[in-house]
């Protein structure tokens, strides 16, 4: 899809001499958890409604049915459906079987209805919320899901050049790691979190600490800086740095003892 818009997008101004953006934002997909009806049921209701909350509805008489590029007229008219466009689905999410057209009638009644909840809605209410949450999440689901999506985004990226890979679910993915990686080396230091941020920006342990976790994970330097008191940035490069070039017994030592953290 991002490669057929942008092809799309070039063509059309080279063809009527324009330039610029054609789509408004760049193609997003996101994972979302289908297998349980509450979450399939948020997401088709989000795309049918769009044209309310875009503002593309007639003034006054906002009708769903009157929007041409929408499926939502195919899905609760009399024509019948083309094959890559299927309802069952949609209406079993709303515990509305697929029985004819008493079936299409009540579901377009429910949309009317929700057309008109969008429209007034507050941008406060927990209704708004959950539109942001679509809009910028990187998936939808429960927790359960999450842990399975960074498990899997774990699996994909090993062994690679995580710098090269970007996304809220890998961020996310790396600040579990980095914790997790935190305390179990703060365990083998025999420390606290406490005692390792007092420790000196020279401390071996303190520099072994910010070694483990820049190269385990893509947190940013201003994370590693707050959970172990590191100050700037460049003092985070400059620790990480010196440990990884040092050559002493002691050095050699805590990367042995911290290597352990990342099985």
């Amino acid at each position: 899809m991002q490669w057929f818009q942008g092809t799309y997008t070039q063509r059309l101004n080279a063809r009527h001499r324009l330039s610029g953006h054609l789509f408004q934002g760049r193609y997003k997909a996101i994972p979302v958890e289908v297998e349980r009806a509450e979450y399939f049921r948020l997401v088709s209701q989000y795309i049918h409604l769009n044209p309310a909350r875009a503002g593309l509805l007639q003034a006054g008489k906002p009708d769903l049915m009157r929007y041409a590029w929408s499926s939502f007229p195919r899905f609760v008219g009399k024509a019948s459906l083309p094959e890559w466009l299927r309802r069952e689905r949609v209406f079993a999410s709303e515990e509305l079987p697929d029985e004819g057209a008493a079936s299409r009638r009540r579901y377009r009644v429910w949309l009317a209805q929700r057309v008109r909840e969008v429209l007034d809605v507050d941008e406060t209410s927990e209704e708004a919320a959950q539109w942001r949450m679509l809009r910028r999440g990187w998936y939808v689901g429960s927790e359960s899901f999450r842990d399975r999506l960074m498990d899997k985004a774990a699996g994909q990226i090993a062994g690679r050049k995580r710098a090269s890979y970007r996304g809220e679910g890998l961020r996310t993915h790396d600040e579990r790691q980095a914790r997790r990686l935190l305390a179990a080396g703060l365990v083998r230091l025999g420390l606290t979190q406490r005692a390792a941020a007092a420790l000196k920006q020279t401390d071996p342990r303190k520099q072994a600490l910010a070694w483990l976790i820049k190269t385990q994970t893509v947190m940013r330097d201003e994370w590693l800086g707050q959970h172990l008191s590191m100050g700037h940035r460049s003092n985070i490069s400059r620790a990480v740095s010196v440990f990884r070039s040092a050559k002493t017994r002691e050095h050699e030592q805590l990367r042995k003892l911290l290597h352990i953290c990342t099985d």
